[in-house]
């Protein structure tokens, strides 16, 4: 029996935590801005979506100063302690120039961290290890229980609490995950140790950019959309892993409907049952449990069935729910029941789909640029979200509450389009099977 490294599991724990922090925030964020902050539906969904494409985005940054000048050990630390000073600012601040502070320092923080704690777990495997896969998809599923811990606990804290009780208790989740991993250095075996050649203290002058970026968001949206298509063309992103990275962005643009747009439509046209942050957990909830029953499979050698399977279940998860908005009940609410199904369908794509490509992106990563190769991964996640956003923007009325006939005609129209990504990547892959390539 072929064993993970013991390193596997600290570091799935500590993702865990950041895990907790961010889907914490994600959970909340766009009833706070709607509910508390009286925020318009078109500005909330478009914060929200450069809130999380900057948080991906910084991967790639982060990636290139792990490699370069940090290392992936302090990059880690640091990012992790600047994640934590973010939440706790949020939970300290009430007003809208405040929060956008607090996201900006989690915007950094996230930049060196996430990224580069997926890099670090794959130093502790050999080239053509058989145990990646298993691995990858283990630490996908590992993490995945802090987003469920989050969606419950943060979310229902913050609907029936306060907000900021929800805020302070994403930082306690930050912290935890902190002191783990400064107490268990011993497990990662001098890897990912690097001399610093710069201090945090200067990323902290990152923070006012940020924060005007998320407090412009429709100005910048567009502008970062274009910086990082034109970024993926420049690092020669049109083969394979292009591709998958395109797939990755359309169905992410999808899924994080879930958080944003599809959170108002609950609270608004959904029948009453549960408070609405709490059907985010089903999104963890299932990636946890299909995760161990995929991680019998190796998603790297056969990555285009994996990818397309995700995105055709993205298809109809969409399909359904448009199906749903043309058929309401008698008093013209959709079921929750059809919500529930809808993102855990969703999330069983997700399983299909992400670790398939963490995989894929890892095993083909030169080892003396593991973070800057692993930092291409958030490219993808990072145009889903800026997609994400000009998809609930276009979906929504500029002003007042949407009617269920102009969500039914959006959730088409986003089936439609994931349905077309699904099967241009199986033409791709059956093209390439032809002429030899290994897709």
């Amino acid at each position: 029996m072929n064993r993970q490294p013991k390193a596997l599991y600290l570091l799935f724990f500590v993702k865990m935590w950041e895990c907790f922090s961010f889907y914490g925030m994600r959970a909340l964020m766009v009833l706070y801005l709607i509910n508390q902050l009286g925020v318009k539906d078109v500005r909330a969904y478009g914060i929200y979506a450069i809130y999380c494409a900057l948080v991906e985005c910084s991967g790639i940054i982060g990636g290139q100063i792990a490699d370069r000048l940090l290392g992936l050990r302090k990059s880690i630390i640091y990012g992790g302690w600047i994640i934590a000073l973010g939440h706790i600012y949020l939970a300290m601040h009430t007003d809208e120039v405040g929060f956008f502070v607090g996201l900006a320092l989690i915007v950094v923080g996230s930049g060196l961290f996430s990224t580069n704690i997926s890099a670090l777990l794959g130093l502790f495997y050999e080239e053509d290890d058989p145990r990646r896969e298993v691995g990858y998809t283990l630490f996908y599923v590992g993490i995945n229980i802090g987003a469920l811990l989050a969606s419950i606990l943060c979310g229902i804290i913050g609907e029936l609490y306060g907000w900021h009780y929800g805020f302070g208790l994403a930082a306690f989740g930050m912290v935890a995950g902190n002191i783990l991993f400064l107490s268990c250095t011993k497990l990662l075996e001098g890897k990912g140790e690097y001399r610093a050649k710069l201090s945090s203290f200067l990323l902290v002058f990152a923070v006012p950019l940020v924060a005007m970026m998320i407090a412009y968001e429709q100005y910048c949206m567009p502008l970062l959309f274009v910086v990082i298509v034109c970024y993926g063309l420049y690092k020669g992103l049109t083969s394979v892993l292009g591709l998958y990275l395109l797939a990755l962005a359309l169905f992410f643009a999808a899924e994080d409907q879930t958080a944003s747009l599809l959170l108002v439509f609950s609270e608004r046209h959904a029948t009453e049952g549960i408070p609405v942050t709490t059907l985010l957990s089903i999104n963890p909830f299932v990636i946890i449990v299909g995760g161990f029953i995929l991680s019998r499979f190796k998603p790297a050698k056969a990555v285009s069935w994996f990818v397309s399977t995700g995105l055709l279940l993205a298809a109809a998860v969409f399909g359904m729910l448009s199906v749903a908005c043309y058929f309401p009940n008698s008093e013209s609410l959709v079921p929750i029941a059809v919500i529930a199904a809808a993102i855990g369908l969703i999330s069983l794509g997700e399983v299909f789909l992400a670790p398939a490509i963490f995989s894929y992106c890892s095993e083909i990563s030169p080892k003396n640029m593991l973070g800057a190769t692993m930092g291409l991964i958030p490219l993808g996640f990072s145009l889903g979200n800026l997609l994400s956003g000009f998809l609930s923007k276009a979906i929504v009325a500029d002003e007042g509450v949407s009617t269920l006939a102009q969500y039914g005609q959006g959730f088409g129209g986003v089936s439609l389009l994931l349905t077309l990504m699904a099967f241009f990547v199986i033409l791709v892959h059956r093209v390439g099977k032809k002429i030899g390539s290994r897709i």
